[in-house]
């Protein structure tokens, strides 16, 4: 009997592949970069939330940026205008991060419970990301 591949392979393109270290180290690169630094720091500045532990999260999947942007080098990385959009980051708590990253990894959500967490956003939102 013929053992499954371990899909080592991160697929990026459908000709092309990065693996999985590969892509991991590359998005180590990224988060220790002072250009990703800097990132973070213009949306905690724009959001100026007062968050006990602010984490910046992009709004659309760093892995989607990097996939639909075809970057597979860190200097793929600095000519990626929508990596750097502030507006694709938001200001949230370090709790909240965690559950985001959580629900990003589950595959099939179903609809009502999405809507169970926007209708307990909206009534428990305590922060605008407007506000000054």
């Amino acid at each position: 009997m013929m053992k499954p591949d371990k899909g080592k392979k991160l697929s990026l393109e459908k000709n092309q592949k990065l693996s999985h270290k590969e892509f991991k180290k590359l998005c180590g690169q990224i988060r220790r970069s002072n250009k990703y630094i800097s990132w973070k720091k213009k949306v905690l500045r724009r959001d100026n939330l007062k968050v006990k532990f602010p984490n910046v999260h992009h709004k659309k999947s760093f892995k989607s940026i990097l996939i639909d942007n075809d970057i597979k080098t860190i200097e793929d990385v600095n000519k990626c205008k929508e990596l750097w959009d502030i507006n694709n980051g938001i200001t949230i708590s370090r709790g909240e991060h965690r559950i985001i990253t959580l629900l990003e990894r589950i595959k099939n959500i179903s609809p009502g419970f999405l809507q169970i967490l926007k209708d307990y956003i909206e009534k428990n939102q305590r922060f605008s990301p407007n506000k000054k």
